[in-house]
């Protein structure tokens, strides 16, 4: 979904002023971590490498292939509900379960079917005996992770619509 919204900004030829906050410095913070051990010469370097990105030229918009993915879903595993909301965060969309919630009915339900499952998954991955899932657990949280999933899509499009000249975002990225 974040890649949905990346390549959203670069096929829609987003103005960089007009991409979140956010989102520009996720892109270049990685230039950043580089410098607290670095030699001066290093570190002007890196200074350089930040003022000449595309990312933090105001002016100019965005194009096919500036966005480092790897940045968003490094470490990205077992997302239960902060690490998505992080997640989304990182890509321009704050509070993304007060979105999920005003899009979706039950999706409280939703966050805690998430963390179930991750919980749940977690424990029978580390060999706790007493953790099992029974055909209707497993049923039932399919029933919810295709729902929430649905829900994160209507939220990303009410998102990428907001972003774009009113086109609906789908028909942006086929």
């Amino acid at each position: 979904m974040v890649l949905d919204i990346l390549r959203f900004h670069e096929l829609n030829e987003t103005q960089i002023n007009n991409l979140p906050l956010r989102l520009r410095i996720v892109q270049l913070w990685r230039h950043l971590d580089l410098v607290e051990k670095a030699n001066d010469q290093k570190k002007w370097a890196v200074i350089q490498s930040v003022r000449n990105s595309t990312v933090a030229d105001e002016t100019l918009k965005c194009e096919i292939g500036m966005f480092d993915l790897e940045i968003h879903i490094k470490d990205f595993a077992n997302p239960g509900s902060k690490e998505v909301e992080k997640l989304f965060h990182n890509a321009g969309i704050d509070d993304i379960w007060n979105f999920v919630e005003a899009r979706g009915s039950g999706s409280k339900i939703l966050k805690t079917s998430l963390d179930s499952l991750v919980h749940r998954r977690n424990q029978i991955a580390h060999g706790d005996a007493g953790a099992t899932a029974t055909p209707n657990d497993v049923k039932q949280l399919i029933i919810d992770m295709r729902r929430l999933t649905k829900v994160f899509d209507l939220v990303i499009a009410d998102y990428l619509s907001a972003c774009s000249t009113g086109s609906y975002p789908w028909d942006i990225l086929v």
